[in-house]
């Protein structure tokens, strides 16, 4: 009787296992004269070991492939050994007549019968006789392989099916989840087959009625399947191919897929523009938008993207314009160029060598796997390298990071170079690695460690910026730490950072003439940084009364009973402006439209003072909420509106280009070579309908404070080492619209000029900010170093105040 969950022949072969355990140790001894005993000891194990063999066999073949092999039992192996040797040398009068090496034993069934005759009905015994037919073993246990070797097979085959199940099941659950996501569904009323009209989310009433007459429910998986499509990425082309279509015969054998073209045609634009619809419908509920306008291109057409930010960071793909005549020309590319303060850096003379040799080593290693290799070996301490940082073509300083990643290997370089382990194939940067004075190869470290000393808050303000809550007062506090730590960078003795004066003066000239064209027509930026709540108007960013004493002619209307008075009047300035922009589009604001252009601006002056004195309710907690989130919770006081509308709608500004990025790379991710030349259309309506259901997924919790030591230090070490060097390396993938642009005529700042002796010039910011606050350091530190700003020193509350009182001033 078989135990439960267990086969039969499971069970038979551990109690026959069990029963030949010791069977050898009951083998009685071979008399000449009487071969009885033997013989009968002998004619059972054999049978014995058949059943055990036959049991082990049956229950592997049906699943049950946990037995342990015969050969794991010593004792039983030596029996089967024992037998065969004694069988195959023992002398039968039958051994002549038959093909098998085994004897035969003879044994009379007619005496059975005899003896449960006798048993049963007294019967009277018959004449003695013996039945000659030979006791043979199959064939597979006669044959010279053995059951051993059969039985190892078998072992082999039962692995190879559990391979097989578990891909199977893996394979299962792709399609599950494939099955979920294309959502190929049978109607209520009959299957696809009988209803093969595509529809998708956009159908109109009648094409839903003339659906349910022809017998379906007004609904089938097209739908879904543009949805997943589009979401997902996969090409419609894929649809016609017949791995696609035998995958959704296994899916649903009823279902007959869809034409390419008719996604593409027809299911995929129409679901885009139900999505663009739904877009405008939320956009219309929304103020203060950012709308953006960026290029890229496909394979095909130009594309150019706009987008519409919401002050809460809710981007909208609102459409691209194809094959428009407008392209990004020469001169239009130059006035990007010129504007971008790394490239310039990247330009200047005294880089050209080092970054000229650290190209062809990046593409060295990305050609030579064996370079590679040898590399990336661990060394007696068991550490290793990591990746080499491929030079990009759209992402912000990657010529930076680039020669960063380099800057770990040069001493593994060098070794491996005059061991000979490698070779580079240019003569001068062979005999640069092999030149037994360094000079040059001195001059080529220094040369890298000046260009990422120098570019290194430039860059990681870059990264910071790109903060999905980052804002118009980021943009200055981050440009203003960039000066922070350059100021502190370049004051240093010239032998402790290997960066000469004229060098260090070429740098602060470029600094201070992209500081200037950035901020000098720009003072929403400093209004802004005075209207944050997280940068108190404190001496942490502005030059402290106590400072050193200089004279200043200040500017007329200057009001200098003001706390920190050329902020406030640089504050107040640009609000003005700002409210007077509104007031000729006064239909525009309700708020002013009530109180009138003359109340209004009555209100925001005094509201600004009120702001730049720290009182109620301006002198809120932050409390983990973002910039504009405080300006929003003000909105409810009614002395303070004009400034807070004011103040919501430059923080409701988008500031970086992340939205048009993010497009863009899921353009280049869905219209890959490899997937084939689409139609610029097709990739703008699958992009739109993507991002549609990917807004949907809740999102993640906002970080106040936009710091450096905020990133994903994940996401960082991707960043700087993601990617290896790979083949498709070449001089043309490199910054093209980054730090490699070239200059296209224009002498970049400071390059004309040499400075061989004289003092360090002044960063432009020094004269109005302190650069040596701690909190601007803080910024682009990896690590914190400073508690966060909470509040704007908060003053006792003031909620229960009568708003309707007088107040004397």
């Amino acid at each position: 009787m078989s135990l439960p969950g267990q086969s039969p022949y499971v069970v038979r072969f551990y109690r026959l296992l069990e029963l030949l355990r010791h069977e050898r140790d009951l083998e009685p001894r071979l008399l000449p004269h009487d071969l009885t005993a033997w013989l009968a000891w002998a004619h059972g194990s054999r049978w014995l070991l058949c059943m055990l063999f036959e049991s082990r066999s049956i229950a592997v073949a049906s699943g049950d492939i946990s037995l342990p092999s015969i050969r794991q039992t010593p004792s039983v192996h030596a029996l089967i050994v024992y037998l065969d040797t004694i069988f195959a040398t023992l002398p039968s009068e039958h051994a002549l007549s038959l093909p098998e090496p085994y004897p035969i034993i003879a044994w009379s069934p007619n005496r059975v019968l005899t003896e449960q005759s006798i048993a049963e009905e007294g019967a009277p015994l018959p004449a003695n006789s013996y039945h000659n037919s030979p006791l043979a073993l199959s064939n597979q246990r006669a044959s010279s392989v053995g059951w051993d070797v059969i039985t190892d097979q078998l072992e082999a085959l039962s692995d190879a099916q559990c391979s097989t199940t578990d891909a199977l099941d893996q394979l299962d659950g792709g399609l599950a989840t494939l099955s979920a996501a294309v959502q190929v569904f049978a109607t209520s009323r009959g299957s696809m087959a009988l209803n093969p009209r595509p529809m998708g989310f956009t159908r109109s009433v009648a094409d839903a009625a003339a659906d349910q007459e022809a017998g379906g429910s007004g609904w089938n998986g097209d739908g879904g399947n543009t949805v997943g499509h589009a979401h997902s990425g996969i090409v419609p082309n894929v649809i016609d191919s017949l791995e696609w279509k035998e995958l959704m015969g296994i899916l649903n054998p009823l279902y007959s897929p869809t034409p390419a073209n008719k996604f593409t045609q027809k299911l995929i634009p129409e679901e885009a523009a139900y999505m663009r619809s739904e877009q405008l419908k939320e956009l219309q509920t929304q103020n203060n938008i950012t709308v953006t306008f960026d290029g890229n291109n496909s394979h095909c057409d130009s594309i150019y993207f706009v987008h519409a930010t919401t002050p809460e960071r809710t981007h909208y793909f609102i459409d691209g314009h194809v094959g428009t005549d407008d392209h990004h020309t020469v001169d239009w590319v130059k006035g990007k160029v010129e504007e971008n303060l790394m490239a310039d850096i990247t330009k200047l003379t005294e880089f050209a060598m080092p970054l000229k040799h650290m190209k062809k080593i990046l593409m060295h290693f990305s050609k030579s796997t064996y370079g590679r290799a040898k590399l990336w070996e661990e060394d007696a301490n068991g550490d290793s390298l990591l990746a080499l940082k491929k030079i990009g073509k759209t992402r912000f300083g990657s010529t930076w990071s680039s020669t960063q990643s380099l800057k770990p290997c040069m001493s593994r370089i060098h070794t491996l170079v005059r061991e000979k382990e490698i070779k580079f194939l240019q003569k001068p940067l062979q005999s640069l690695f092999m030149s037994a004075t360094l000079v040059e190869d001195s001059r080529l470290e220094l040369g890298l460690t000046q260009y990422t000393a120098i570019g290194e808050p430039i860059c990681w303000s870059i990264w910071s910026l790109e903060a999905s809550d980052a804002n118009t007062s980021d943009v200055f506090v981050f440009f203003t730490t960039c000066a922070a730590w350059l100021k502190d960078l370049l004051a240093r003795d010239p032998d402790e950072t290997g960066i000469p004066t004229s060098l260090a003066n070429k740098v602060i000239l470029i600094f201070n003439d992209h500081y200037n064209e950035f901020f000098f027509h720009n003072e929403i930026y400093f209004a802004a940084l005075a209207l944050d709540p997280r940068y108190p108007i404190s001496d942490y960013f502005l030059i402290p009364l106590t400072a050193n004493p200089s004279i200043t002619i200040p500017h007329w209307g200057t009001d200098l009973s003001m706390p920190h008075p050329w902020a406030y009047n640089h504050t107040k300035q640009f609000l003005k402006g700002m409210f007077l922009a509104m007031a000729e589009r006064k239909q525009d604001y309700p708020l002013l439209c009530k109180l009138g252009i003359r109340d209004a601006s009555i209100e925001l002056a005094r509201q600004l003072e009120a702001y730049w004195h720290n009182e109620y309710p301006f002198n809120r907690l932050l409390e983990g909420k973002t910039t504009l989130q405080w300006w929003q919770q003000i909105e409810q006081n009614p002395d303070r509106r004009v400034l807070v509308m004011l103040g919501v709608k430059i923080f409701s500004t988008l500031v970086n280009s992340m939205p048009d990025e993010q497009t863009g790379s899921k353009f280049t991710w869905m219209n890959s070579v490899l997937r084939g030349n689409q139609h610029a259309q097709t990739l703008i309506d699958m992009v739109q309908v993507g991002q549609h259901y990917a807004r949907q997924k809740p999102k993640p919790k906002k970080c106040p404070m936009v710091k450096f030591s905020n990133i994903d230090k994940d996401l960082l070490e991707l960043v700087k080492h993601g990617d290896n060097t790979s083949p498709e390396y070449s001089d043309d993938d490199s910054d093209a619209s980054d730090d490699e642009g070239p200059a296209y005529g224009r002498p970049v700042p400071g390059a004309s000029y040499e400075f061989e002796t004289g003092p360090v010039k002044q960063l432009l910011p020094n004269s109005e900010l302190n650069l040596a606050a701690p909190a601007l350091k803080d910024l682009l530190s990896d690590t914190p170093c400073m508690p966060q700003i909470n509040s704007r020193s908060p003053q006792p509350s003031q909620k229960d105040v009568d708003d309707d009182a007088f107040v004397d001033f």
